[in-house]
């Protein structure tokens, strides 16, 4: 895996996850977690709401170091997020 890109939802100034790295299948060594903060971009309007709150879009983009086989995402912080799609490159 060299690329992995989440196209997600969520009325969090972040979304709540991230995505961890590894060598064996449901990687979860917290050493190698690449978190949303860092990642992701926030779409510039909001593309609805819910109840009172402003839902926006975000596309979290993340490069996996080299010769790591397995990604996990886990919404592992508070709130809910919504994946539209995930694409990976290998």
């Amino acid at each position: 895996v060299k690329q992995v890109v989440i196209e997600v939802y969520s009325s969090y100034a972040t979304p709540s996850f991230n995505l961890y790295y590894g060598d064996a299948k449901l990687p979860n060594d917290s050493a190698k977690v690449l978190n949303v903060v860092d990642h992701c971009v926030k779409g510039a309007s909001a593309i609805g709401k819910d109840g009172s709150y402003d839902v926006y879009s975000f596309t979290c983009t993340f490069d996996i170091p080299a010769g790591h086989k397995f990604v996990a995402v886990r919404n592992d912080s508070k709130g809910a997020t919504y994946i539209k799609n995930i694409t990976i490159k290998y």
